[in-house]
């Protein structure tokens, strides 16, 4: 029975997956519809067809590996003369076919946000309600009923942020922002307890925080502001990334996050079902906003990208030439592989480390 039940949960997770794919493409597919562009093929998933539907001009298959999709654009990828192609439309138009994938990621995000929002019993807050018996920040300034609103100069706008801005602190110091009494000040050097956890030292956060009963009102304001959170934590991690201060080892892929899956899948199903396929929903809003923001870089091969190097045209009305963007894409392609590549080392290195030495004593 637990075997059966465990594989619904990841026949849910693969069907969240691809939706969230679909999302993306779909973003894409319409904006391109809408001004005028043909869309050649809209596909879910990699590789050989397994099978294929035609409707005005546009093929829509189904492909054999389901670990992305694509949309093609008629011109996009070539000096299409054709009326609909996507050369012909203007720059701002091409911009926004580009960015509308990444804009349906954070759609499908808010959506997973208010589904999870709706199902907790209270909705969080940044006020403090209490301490572990073995809290050391209520003995380094903290007290009950503090508003905290911002840690380290981060600003902790949902109780995501207050885990974050906490839990990264990586010497277990904290400077403190809060309302205390209806007065704002902030408290240097509260402290935190550091715990050994995949390879480093992380801090354990000793306070609970109050929630309030639910309301229409707090529950969309909620899950807006879960999502800003979830961008602004992807952002910050991908220049932290950059500045080295997380290594790339730490990244994540396919297989990691399948690991992820599982590993949310057998906790939340300790408790039962529905909090098993809610765990998951969680964590696809913070997957899905993830590949939102990461198709934005500026990169090559990447919807960012594309939006750079259509920037030229924007600024001096002529493009930037189908021979150079063609060559700064397959760069950029071979580039992304094998960052991939490099991810899924990593991913299948962290699992055989994790069986033979625990998860915290990699």
């Amino acid at each position: 029975m637990f075997l059966s039940i465990n594989v619904l949960v990841w026949i849910f997770a693969f069907l969240i997956f691809n939706l969230i794919v679909l999302a993306h493409e779909f973003g894409h597919y319409i904006t391109a519809k809408k001004f005028g562009v043909k869309v050649n093929e809209f596909a879910l998933g990699m590789g050989p067809k397994l099978f294929k539907i035609v409707r005005e001009n546009t093929v829509y298959s189904m492909r054999c590996f389901p670990i992305g999709g694509f949309c093609e654009l008629e011109g996009e990828e070539n000096d299409s003369e054709s009326e609909n192609s996507f050369g012909k439309i203007s720059v701002w138009k091409r911009m926004i076919v580009m960015a509308a994938g990444a804009f349906m990621n954070i759609v499908v995000g808010l959506i997973f946000s208010i589904i999870c929002t709706v199902s907790r019993q209270g909705i969080p807050t940044t006020v403090v309600s209490g301490f572990s018996d073995s809290a050391v920040s209520v003995r380094t300034g903290l007290k009950v009923n503090d508003e905290i609103i911002s840690i380290n100069n981060f600003k902790t706008h949902t109780d995501q942020d207050v885990l974050f801005a906490a839990g990264t602190a990586y010497d277990g110091n904290l400077d403190v922002e809060i309302i205390r009494n209806e007065k704002r000040m902030i408290i240097k050097g509260v402290k935190l307890n550091l715990i050994q956890h995949n390879n480093r030292k992380v801090c354990e956060i000793d306070f609970s925080l109050f929630g309030v009963k639910k309301n229409f009102v707090n529950v969309i304001n909620y899950s807006v502001m879960n999502i800003v959170s979830f961008v602004r934590l992807t952002w910050k991690s991908i220049v932290w990334l950059i500045k080295g201060k997380v290594s790339l080892r730490d990244m994540a892929g396919p297989i990691g996050i399948a690991s992820q899956i599982g590993s949310i899948t057998s906790k939340g199903l300790e408790k039962g079902f529905a909090d098993a396929i809610l765990g998951v929903v969680s964590f696809m809003v913070m997957f899905t906003i993830s590949i939102g923001i990461f198709n934005l870089l500026p990169f090559p091969a990447l919807d960012g990208g594309r939006i750079l190097m259509l920037t030229p045209e924007l600024i001096s009305g002529k493009p930037l030439g189908k021979k150079i963007e063609y060559i700064i894409n397959i760069v950029g392609f071979c580039l992304l592989i094998l960052l991939m590549i490099f991810a899924a080392y990593n991913d299948i290195l962290r699992i055989i480390k994790n069986a033979f030495y625990g998860p915290d004593e990699i």
